[in-house]
């Protein structure tokens, strides 16, 4: 009894491209067809990632294909990170990606332990695979200890969805079988959610980067200059945070009783703006220059060219007062 069935589910109608899928209408797509042309892990990471328990399942023959290319990609990125692993600490510049990749783990359990087969493919199949090529970037020469770090817990969290893809993948760095291996367990004390935003940050400013050198029309740049924005700007954001309101006219009357009200002709610019959208994380100015330095080498690598971080306060560059919290002024040359 103990090895029976925790639960059985019927589906009722299945589509076929859209439409109810039967032999009149000679759409009906059997399961040894499947097994045959695309094999059992691609129809169980199409039929998870595609539909939930309750709802309708409607088969599409080009979307089970990419899902078939997907899982070919996604087993050779994981047959690299199995093969390429050493023990190795991993700095300080990759506390985003290890809070993701813990919080990862603990969705994708909580996730399989309510049936929610959806999000817990999604994380598997998507999202880790997402943050581990960001996180390659950071660093060449930490990739091995990058590997070792995820490799076994990760092809644990594929068995459930890809079993016989992640039992080859088991056989590189594992005993037995992974079928028969425990759930991977989370450290909860290594996600960071600050670590994550910061990253958000830097992402956000090579996407706005982007967007600079589109409008200015520099395909090849020289240099980009990023500046951070004045301490008091800082010390706005944070006030205005504090605040219970979001209007503009009270959050000034409540800035203007403050060492801010220096700066009052900027402030009566700058509120408005920060009504209709505040920063979702307020670090200090320090936190976002190493942030934004920690990122440096990788937008060099990006965009191909030098890339430098300097504080708008020792600037004369007009430019330069435009810098707010969260999102630096840029200007490409």
């Amino acid at each position: 009894k103990e090895k029976w069935p925790k639960k059985i589910t019927f589906h009722g109608m299945v589509m076929s491209e859209g439409a109810k899928m039967s032999k009149s209408k000679g759409n009906v797509v059997t399961l040894l067809d499947i097994n045959n042309k695309y094999g059992a892990d691609t129809f169980r990471a199409f039929l998870c990632n595609s539909t939930s328990i309750d709802s309708t399942l409607n088969w599409e023959s080009d979307e089970v294909e990419k899902m078939k290319t997907h899982l070919a990609s996604l087993f050779d990125i994981c047959s690299d990170i199995c093969a390429n692993r050493k023990k190795g600490k991993l700095n300080g510049k990759f506390d985003a990606f290890v809070s993701k990749f813990e919080n990862d783990v603990k969705k994708a359990g909580e996730f399989l332990a309510a049936m929610n087969l959806r999000d817990y493919s999604s994380i598997v199949l998507h999202d880790i695979p997402r943050i581990y090529r960001k996180a390659r970037h950071i660093s060449e020469k930490d990739i091995p200890a990058l590997n070792d770090y995820i490799a076994e817990r990760y092809v644990k969290m594929l068995c459930p969805l890809v079993p016989h893809y992640a039992e080859e993948l088991w056989a590189m760095i594992g005993k037995g079988f992974v079928s028969d291996a425990e759930w991977p367990s989370f450290d909860e004390k290594k996600i960071d959610l600050k670590a994550e935003a910061m990253e958000q940050i830097a992402e956000n400013v090579a996407s706005d980067i982007r967007k600079v050198l589109e409008l200015a029309k520099i395909e090849k740049p020289n240099k980009v200059t990023l500046f951070t924005a004045d301490k008091w700007k800082y010390e706005l954001v944070e006030h205005v945070k504090k605040l219970n309101t979001r209007n503009a006219g009270d959050i000034i009357k409540s800035v203007m009783q403050t060492p801010l009200k220096q700066h009052g002709q900027d402030v009566m610019k700058i509120v408005p703006k920060l009504a209709e959208k505040l920063p979702e994380f307020v670090f200090e100015k320090k936190e976002e220059e190493k942030a934004l330095k920690d990122s440096i080498a990788v937008f060099e690598k990006y965009f191909n060219c030098k890339i430098e971080v300097i504080d708008a306060e020792k600037s004369t560059q007009p430019k330069a007062k435009q810098a707010m919290p969260a999102k630096p002024a840029i200007l490409a040359e």
